[in-house]
């Protein structure tokens, strides 16, 4: 029992860094729906939850990078992830 609670401990204590709310200017658009926002001087990427948008090299790719650029781009942005992708890319709300 002692193990399996410092295991869930561990793991929770590794897992709470990539899970922090933080705001930072976007600096980079990858595509409609991946951003990446400065933070401590080091780009983060994100993907936002709820948005599914074409890669940039589907149909309509490029259109919804130019719309996501012209939305946020240079602005700050606020971040609270809610989980991260299978490239431990944040989620945020």
């Amino acid at each position: 029992m002692l193990i399996l609670v410092h295991a869930v401990l561990l793991f929770c204590l590794t897992c709470a860094p990539a899970l922090v709310d933080f705001s930072g200017s976007v600096v980079s658009v990858l595509d409609g729906d991946t951003l990446e926002v400065l933070h401590n001087q080091h780009p983060e990427r994100i993907r936002l939850s709820g948005i599914d948008c074409p890669e940039k090299r589907q149909a309509y790719g490029q259109k919804a990078k130019q719309a996501a650029s012209a939305l946020v781009f240079g602005k700050e942005s606020p971040s609270r992830p809610t989980a991260t992708t299978s490239t431990n890319a944040p989620l945020p709300m």
